[in-house]
């Protein structure tokens, strides 16, 4: 320890031996090159000091980085999900629209008990109700043409495709009175 400290023996300091006696002087021989040796000691811990700082400044600017891209990110998304919410509310009400449509012509109007308490699937729900009952009387509208065709033209081919066949029922003149 008194070496650390740039003494050279014991016997550097002197302490008095009783209070009898004089005390002579508190003699420190310290070696000349104490302020070397100290910064030598000293030396690696701050360099290893100014590493360790300058890493923590490289870390705080890639975490400073990522806080940036995670706010960009988040600021994106926001932006997305408000464009989503606003793009179901649009179909959703073009759901309804056909929905009502559909009630007006077909005289039916269906309403679902369970809902799913998403209006944009609720209205998907209702109109394929709608559409399965167009699709069903649709169906039956054909095959009472088909049958009522040999009847009206009897001297025509009858169309497969059911916009020609009505079209046939639908002409300028009433085929009951020809």
């Amino acid at each position: 320890m008194l070496k650390k400290l740039g003494l050279f023996s014991k016997e550097s300091v002197i302490f008095p031996g009783d209070e009898s006696t004089p005390c002579p002087p508190i003699n420190f021989r310290m070696r000349s090159a104490l302020p070397n040796n100290a910064l030598m000691h000293l030396q690696p811990s701050w360099s290893s000091a100014k590493k360790l700082a300058k890493k923590d400044e490289e870390e705080v600017v890639v975490v400073e980085s990522l806080c940036q891209r995670l706010q960009t990110a988040e600021n994106a998304l926001s932006d997305k999900i408000s464009q989503q919410i606003e793009r179901e509310n649009a179909i959703a009400d073009r759901f309804d629209t056909q929905n009502r449509r559909f009630t007006r012509r077909m005289g039916e109007e269906f309403t679902l008990h369970e809902g799913v308490e998403d209006h944009l699937l609720d209205t998907l729900s209702i109109l394929e109700l709608n559409g399965d009952l167009a699709r069903t009387n649709i169906s039956k509208a054909r095959a009472a043409f088909k049958r009522l065709f040999p009847h009206f033209f009897p001297k025509e081919t009858q169309p497969e495709i059911f916009s020609e066949l009505v079209q046939r029922f639908l002409g300028k003149e009433d085929p009951a009175l020809v």
